[in-house]
């Protein structure tokens, strides 16, 4: 349930019923693990919105071994009942260490995606091993954890590598405040048959979240993890992998450096 920490950020959450552009049909609830403290936590929640705009706050006990549920976690840190259409980011702050994560659940299909809790601090690098599959489109959310606006460079490199980006673009966002790019391929200036590694720096700590979603009935297929340059290794082991008549494993292996690997 992401990393244990004293602090996490959850970059994403929504309450939204698909009537507002930008907003999905789907909610989202934050989930707090006190399975390691050995004592009693209390967390402390800040809703930001898009724009930067604290939404709301509340505090959480937390006893020893629990796994505590926050449903619908925007309409409760707003402190409201019925459904917002909006989207943001939560700060929350743990007398002691724990470990959070955000369900985000399609309302429609009842199809989940979990997101674990980044650090509160945020990153200024990193990459997305692969965005643009066939027949879906991919969804990058960025939520600035400074309060200072965010300059991102967004640079996506094709499948067969090199050092030049097939395409790109810059981003801003607001301190604190978030920014959903729909399908970040096309905002890339990118062919929708693209499909290779993005790429992305920030002139601030930000928080990033990248899925794919089917291009028809746009419900959420699953989660592209977001890495950092220390992630990647000369070595790896992958724990399963599954060849039978109902499943089958393909392996990707993506390169964030200028280097060709062996």
């Amino acid at each position: 349930l992401g990393t244990l920490s004293s602090a996490a950020l959850l970059p994403f959450v929504v309450d939204g019923n698909g009537t507002r552009t930008g907003i999905g049909n789907e909610r989202s609830a934050a989930v707090i693990d006190n399975s390691i403290s050995g004592t009693t936590l209390s967390v402390s929640c800040f809703l930001f919105g898009a724009n930067g705009n604290l939404l709301g706050n509340d505090t959480f006990t937390v006893a020893p071994n629990e796994l505590k549920t926050v449903s619908d976690v925007v309409r409760a840190l707003s402190h409201t009942s019925g459904v917002q259409n909006v989207s943001g980011s939560v700060a929350m702050f743990g007398t002691e260490v724990f470990s959070g994560m955000a369900s985000v659940v399609n309302n429609a299909s009842s199809d989940p995606v979990f997101i674990d809790g980044s650090p509160v601090g945020g990153t200024t690098s990193g990459f997305v091993s692969t965005v643009g599959t066939t027949g879906y489109f991919s969804n990058v959310i960025i939520a600035n954890a400074s309060p200072t606006t965010a300059t991102v460079q967004l640079l996506g490199y094709p499948a067969g590598g090199g050092n030049a980006p097939a395409g790109g673009t810059v981003v801003f966002v607001p301190g604190h405040g978030q920014l959903n790019i729909i399908d970040v391929v096309n905002r890339m200036g990118l062919p929708g048959t693209f499909s290779g590694q993005l790429s992305w720096s920030s002139s601030q700590p930000i928080g990033l979240v990248a899925r794919d979603i089917p291009r028809v009935g746009q419900t959420v297929s699953g989660l592209l993890p977001n890495h950092t340059s220390g992630d990647a290794s000369s070595n790896e082991a992958v724990a399963y992998v599954e060849d039978t008549a109902t499943f089958s494993t393909a392996l990707e292996i993506s390169n964030p450096g200028p280097t060709t690997a062996n």
